[in-house]
């Protein structure tokens, strides 16, 4: 029938929030405004990405961008303060303040963001201070960071870490990983049940229990 609870899913695929999926550029910018106008924190995340790297058809406006970004991080958004870490550390749209690009890290690290604390140990290594570089990149790496556990290996490879160290990282970084795996897993067989469960069409339902719908890894 087309039809999942209600609606046609050629129109509308999503059968969680039931808007159409946009398809042009010009539909996910409006419905990024439209997101940003009711303080999506995640919309407005990414309305500012798309202004400062000119995506999705944007023109470039880094001023824009920076105004979305500060005001962004007021409603507690993680990934704007990395973002402004790395405008302020960059230096190119605003004055070149590490003092404010550290802050930003700091926050955003704390908020839980792998790639911030992996910039915090790049700023100490760069800085000379390599044994507490390593701790922050022990840290992201125990979250399944790749590029921090590249660097725990090269500080090993420096004398900087300990083998002892170096395979507790390794032993870490595999168990972030692994779990990983297992909740996009259970997201997905959640997920597939609950679309299962929305056909009202039998031939439908067949069709999806017997291609192994429920089932994929």
């Amino acid at each position: 029938s087309g039809k999942v609870a209600g609606y046609d899913v050629n129109k509308c695929p999503c059968p969680f929030c039931r808007q159409p999926v946009p398809k042009t550029n010009k539909e996910v910018l409006n419905l990024l405004r439209k997101r940003v106008k009711v303080k999506d924190v995640n919309a407005m995340h990414t309305l500012a990405c798309q202004y400062y790297y000119g995506g999705n058809g944007a023109t470039r406006d880094a001023d824009k961008a920076l105004g979305i970004f500060l005001s962004a991080i007021k409603l507690g958004s993680i990934e704007s303060h990395f973002a402004l870490g790395n405008i302020y550390r960059q230096g190119q749209i605003v004055t070149k303040d590490m003092p404010k690009a550290i802050k930003h890290y700091e926050i955003a690290a704390m908020g839980g963001s792998d790639n911030a604390r992996h910039s915090l140990g790049s700023i100490e290594g760069q800085a000379g201070n390599f044994h507490r570089a390593m701790r922050h990149y022990m840290i992201s790496a125990s979250a399944g960071h790749d590029p921090s556990l590249m660097s725990i290996r090269k500080g090993f490879e420096c004398k900087f870490v300990t083998k002892g160290d170096y395979a507790k990282a390794l032993r870490a970084h595999k168990d972030a990983k692994d779990e990983a795996k297992s909740e996009s897993r259970d997201f997905i067989a959640a997920n597939h049940a609950r679309s299962l469960q929305a056909v009202d069409d039998p031939t439908k339902k067949a069709h999806m229990l017997n291609s192994g719908f429920l089932h994929r890894k």
